[in-house]
Parts: structure tokens; sequence; C-alpha cells
């Protein structure tokens, strides 16, 4: 029968002494933070996910109801006039006036899904707008910022006019 050879500990302990001493206390700190930060990764990419809040009765989500991860990476066709809505809803909430928007649905190469571009022009100030975005983009996973157009006609005008182009991935049902 064959021994399994065994490390004892000081065998083990004399070179992480060595490393410990050279190092110092700096850089022992510095490798506990970075194990520290891989368990943390680790535990977020493995981990439970969290339970989806209920909803109430209504239809049509607004956008303070809108959940932040969606399980799917594309929109049912069915609730593209949901999204839009939120994206609606969002603008009166951060109190931008959104003028008439341009809506295509487009096939993309791949027909596993077609792709909505959504053209919003929005008049505000640049916090407003700014939270305007930030509040759709984390509602929706699905939604995606492709460019942004600024236009301010006096320097001394609070107020930007915005040009907001965004695609709204939909599943090709």
């Amino acid at each position: 029968m064959k021994r399994i050879p065994t490390v004892q500990f000081r065998q083990l302990s004399r070179p992480l002494r060595r490393i410990a001493r050279d190092i110092g206390m700096p850089g022992i700190a510095g490798c506990m933070l970075i194990t520290a930060g891989l368990l943390v990764m680790l535990y977020l990419e493995f981990g439970s996910a969290p339970a989806a809040p209920a909803r109430s009765g209504s239809a049509s989500p607004t956008a303070a109801e809108a959940p932040a991860v969606q399980n799917s990476p594309l929109t049912p066709a069915k609730e593209v006039n949901a999204a839009v809505l939120r994206l609606f809803a969002a603008a009166e909430e951060h109190k931008l006036a959104l003028l008439e928007g341009d809506y295509r649905l487009a096939a993309s190469s791949d027909t596993r899904y077609r792709i909505y571009t959504i053209s919003l022009p929005l008049k505000g100030n640049y916090p407003s707008i700014r939270a305007f975005l930030a509040q759709c983009l984390r509602n929706d996973a699905r939604l995606s910022l492709d460019a942004l157009e600024f236009r301010r006609d006096q320097i001394a005008e609070e107020n930007l006019q915005v040009r907001v182009k965004l695609s709204l991935f939909v599943g090709a049902q």
C-alpha cells in the first residue's frame, strides 16, 4: 500500500513567514483585501438571486414599479407598449418636456430578435435629463442608449434640447 505524502504545517509555515516578512503589514493587508474582494465577487456571481418584488394588480407597470433586472434578454413583443409608457412616465417624473417621438421596428440579421428604435426629443435641464436616462437604463436592462444630441440656442439658457436615441431589443415572436 502506498503512503500518501502529507505536508506538515512547519514546512508550509516557513515560506509563508518569509513572504510575510518581505512584504510587511501593508502587503498582508493588501492581500487580505484582494482575497475579500474575490470572495465577494464569487458570492455575487454564484450566490442566490434576490426574490422578485410582488406586483400590484395593474396591467402596465409605472417607471417606479419596473423591475431592475429581467430574466430574459429580449422584451416580449406584447410588452413594447408598456416599455414606451415607462419612458413617458419617467420623463414626466423628471419634469421633462417630451415632444413627439419617432419609433421604428427593424428586423436584425439574426432572426431571433428585432430592434425597436426610439428617438425622443426632450427639453429640460441637464440634471433632469441625466436622471431620466439613468432611471430608464436602470429599470430596463433590455434598453440601450445609442446616441445623445444636445442643443442650446442661447448659452445663458438653462434648458437644453436633447434628442435621445434608444434601442429596445424585442423577441421575434
